[in-house]
């Protein structure tokens, strides 16, 4: 029944991923395995989009936060991903909050559809900020 209903609200996925330098290994496991997944989900949900937020820290080269919206070319996934390099991070902390609002603003869910923020990282956000993006789910 539940995935009856998927299939009919419609399911949107955004993977929220960690893109400085300690997660290389991770991205390059998502670049070769985005369209599996895609494909595996699509199975049991047809109508099944998929986003990708990259977060790094605020002061990290390059950006904060970039994003591919939801979509449901599995191509735009992987050229989003092929731009994309794991650099920076030099301290703990990274800006997960950030990457959690540019997922829910950003991201382009539709009304209705079952809506999954999937969030991939090895370091937590600063002090403080884990209630800011308790907000921002709520």
């Amino acid at each position: 029944a539940y995935i009856a209903g998927l299939r009919e609200a419609g399911l949107d996925v955004v993977f929220c991923i960690d893109a400085t330098g300690s997660m290389g290994w991770v991205l390059s496991e998502v670049k070769d395995r985005i369209e599996d997944i895609a494909k595996f989900v699509r199975t049991l949900v047809p109508i099944a989009r998929f986003g990708l937020v990259a977060y790094r820290d605020t002061d990290g080269p390059d950006f904060t936060t970039r994003i591919q919206p939801l979509t449901y070319s599995t191509g735009k996934l992987n050229t989003f991903l092929s731009g994309l390099e794991a650099k920076g991070g030099g301290d703990w902390f990274e800006a997960v909050d950030e990457g959690i609002k540019v997922a829910i603003d950003d991201s382009g869910w539709r009304m209705g559809a079952r809506k999954i923020v999937i969030v991939v990282g090895d370091a937590p956000m600063r002090e403080g900020q884990a209630r800011k993006a308790a907000r921002l789910i709520e």
